[in-house]
């Protein structure tokens, strides 16, 4: 059983006189906070008889584990579920042949705050804090972002296990933060540098030449930043791990018939190439043929086919590739 209400609320912020400028800025806010229940009733289903799994490991049965829909929980819940998702845009008065208008830049398209709270659960019953958040600069370049947090202290002795004690009244910390990403990503096709093209005479004649934007291709770019916190278990203390990669992929169709594709990826951590990949691909009428290559790395390898195209007779194909281990 579950319930949920939510609602928005707009608010408006405006500069300082001195900071408004002729354009009159102003920042526009949406909250939208929303709260929900969660009930599921424990429905115990097991029996007293054990089965032994391929494993030699004894574990309880139930006549429902093999069942369409799955075993029911064996203990009950009754989650308050707390979200509050926020948005900003700013207004900048811009004069147009129609007049005066504003005109509205996103600056952060989602911020966003959940968590939960057991009712029932016996210990720990405030889930992890989560804060995730999504915008877009110069209109090209995706940012997406999370951060967790965990409220729960760390045993003294035993600082790997977490204890019944909010961190906030051991240490006056809120939360601890367990790990956290950030993901950058943006497209680059002809149509990104492409203008607009006029209908006079002369544009008519140039567009007889060869125009290097006719050639349809597409890149992707990504950054990822991961970082970890956590208690190492040998030294007993506090440890925090980053993990950069940057990667690159994308396609060239050089004529009507010959593709191109590529995927690079970079570990900027341990300064080496992660998994590259080139893909060939060949249209030959009715037949067609790849060629896959993963030049270095665990997964090195390599895949030539060619058939036809009819999946009527797919079978009808020839297929050349790597063995385990060729490559080492």
């Amino acid at each position: 059983m579950s319930i949920s209400a939510t609602t928005k609320v707009y608010g408006f912020y405006q500069f300082a006189e001195i900071a408004k400028g002729k354009r009159q800025t102003l920042v526009r806010h949406v909250f939208t906070p929303s709260v929900s229940f969660n009930y599921s009733p424990r429905l115990n289903t097991y029996t007293d008889t054990q089965y032994v799994n391929v494993n030699n490991i004894i574990l309880p049965y139930t006549p429902l584990q093999l069942g369409v829909y799955g075993v029911p929980p064996n203990t009950s819940s009754g989650a308050l579920g707390l979200n509050l998702t926020n948005s900003f845009e700013m207004k900048i008065k811009t004069k147009t042949d129609t007049g005066m208008v504003y005109k509205r830049v996103k600056l952060i398209d989602n911020l966003t705050l959940s968590t939960s709270y057991d009712l029932i659960r016996e210990e720990f019953k405030l889930a992890d804090i989560n804060i995730t958040g999504r915008t877009t600069l110069f209109k090209t370049i995706s940012l997406n972002g999370n951060m967790r947090f965990n409220p729960y202290a760390l045993n003294d002795s035993l600082r790997t296990i977490r204890i019944n004690e909010y961190e906030v009244n051991k240490s006056g910390k809120l939360a601890r933060m367990t790990d956290a990403n950030l993901a950058a990503s943006f497209s680059l096709s002809p149509e990104t540098f492409r203008k607009k093209k006029t209908e006079t005479a002369e544009n008519e004649k140039t567009e007889e030449a060869f125009d290097p934007y006719d050639i349809p291709w597409n890149a992707s770019f990504t950054y990822n930043l991961n970082v970890r916190n956590f208690v190492n278990e040998a030294s007993d203390k506090d440890t925090t791990t980053y993990i950069q990669t940057a990667g690159a992929s994308g396609t060239v169709t050089f004529t009507e018939n010959w593709r191109v594709g590529f995927n690079l990826n970079y570990d900027i951590t341990n300064k080496k190439l992660s998994y590259t990949s080139l893909d060939i691909y060949r249209d030959l009428h009715c037949w067609e043929m790849r060629l896959s290559w993963v030049p270095f790395g665990p997964r090195q390898s390599y895949n030539f086919q060619i058939n036809v195209k009819s999946s009527i007779l797919q079978d009808l194909q020839y297929k050349k590739q790597s063995q385990p281990n060729e490559f080492r």
